[in-house]
């Protein structure tokens, strides 16, 4: 019995398991596995910002795209100033 264990523990010490010859994959397969997460998380808040620029040439796409009389808009100043004038 005693032949049969030694036999055993020395076949055990010789032959390695497939993950025990790899232990160092663990610690870099989790540092793979966090960069991973925090692209996906972050990835919405590292796009292109909305600017003022972009909202105001929004609106103009929809002034040229309406199907509005485009006269009103060539006086825009004059209206938004009468507005103020009446407003006081």
């Amino acid at each position: 019995l005693r032949a049969v264990r030694k036999q055993a523990l020395a076949d055990a010490s010789q032959h390695k398991s497939a993950w025990g010859e790899h232990r160092w994959l663990y610690p870099a397969a989790g540092l793979a596995a966090l960069c991973l997460l925090v692209v996906l998380v972050g990835w919405p808040w590292w796009g292109p910002e909305t600017t003022q620029d972009t909202l105001l040439a929004a609106q103009d796409m929809d002034i040229m795209m309406a199907q509005d009389d485009l006269e009103l808009y060539s006086n825009l100043e004059f209206y938004r100033w009468l507005d103020r004038t009446h407003a006081s």
